[in-house]
């Protein structure tokens, strides 16, 4: 039986890259990068300063990406107000999408008035009728959003 005798050979980079796209899929995002952390195999290699960014934004560390792009204030003010935007939509999308925890109204206004000094006012205007739904994908164009996809979009729009 050519099957029972075939062995197939992946490499570990290859079996870990597997894991880690099916745990990427599935949305458990702290266990894929613990993996990542664990193996020393990263899913896409972003250059040492946004990796590090890319970790503290998925494990949710809001605060601490916030810190770790404020030199960029002093130096490229509006690249540092285009990725301080970026950041805090990712954060806003993440808490709405949130479904188990998802904090209340109050809350999510807080979060939404830190992104109005940042966005002009039609995207003002997009971000909250959000509120107004119950789960983001009801709006077209984030029909396929997830955590981990929020943040590749994050990445092709703002190299830090």
């Amino acid at each position: 039986n050519l099957i029972g005798t075939m062995q197939v050979k992946l490499a570990d980079q290859e079996v870990a890259l597997l894991v880690m796209g099916y745990l990427e899929d599935k949305g458990w995002l702290s266990a894929m990068t613990a993996m990542e952390e664990e193996s020393g195999f990263q899913m896409e290699d972003f250059g040492k300063e946004l990796n590090f960014l890319r970790k503290l934004i998925l494990r949710g560390e809001w605060k601490n990406a916030e810190d770790f792009i404020k030199p960029l204030q002093s130096s490229v003010k509006e690249d540092y107000a285009r990725v301080l935007f970026a950041v805090r939509k990712q954060q806003f999308l993440e808490l709405l999408d949130d479904v188990e925890s998802r904090p209340e109204l109050p809350e999510l206004v807080k979060v939404l008035k830190a992104l109005e000094e940042l966005c002009s006012r039609s995207e003002f205007k997009e971000l909250c009728f959000f509120l107004t739904l119950s789960d983001i994908r009801e709006h077209g164009d984030y029909r396929s959003w997830t955590v981990s996809r929020g943040w590749r979009t994050f990445n092709m729009d703002w190299k830090v």
